[in-house]
């Protein structure tokens, strides 16, 4: 390098030196933001998405709301007449029951007549 360039090297360090930085007034944020944003395709995926299960939703609601009670279904079946006996006496007895009612008294009274007598026989 020649002298000349050499102070003319200097003298362009020194006015660079003199110099005061201005203070940034950039948004990194903003800017990354924006280029975010403008680098996305437009699509319509995504709001026709949205719109179609909000329609099906609102069907769906008034499916709910306005629907019919449940239906009722009778079904007539026909059986054949049974006899039902009427009094006790219509009943036949099967073969070996004793078929007597007993009375009242007999079936409430307490059999104690065989305690007697067990405890006359120990006399």
């Amino acid at each position: 390098m020649s002298a000349f360039e050499e102070r003319e090297l200097k003298k362009l360090a020194d006015s660079l030196a003199m110099l005061t930085p201005r203070p940034a007034h950039i948004d990194r944020d903003g800017i990354l933001y924006e280029a975010g944003r403008r680098s996305v395709r437009p699509s319509r995926f995504w709001p026709l998405a949205t719109m179609a299960v909000s329609i099906v939703a609102c069907v769906l609601a008034l499916a709910l709301i306005f629907r019919p009670g449940p239906r009722t279904i009778v079904h007539y079946i026909q059986t054949p007449a049974q006899t039902t006996p009427t009094s006790p006496t219509d009943v036949q007895a099967a073969p070996g029951v004793d078929s007597r009612v007993p009375a009242l008294d007999e079936a409430k009274e307490p059999k104690s007549s065989s305690s007697a007598a067990d405890k006359s026989s120990k006399e």
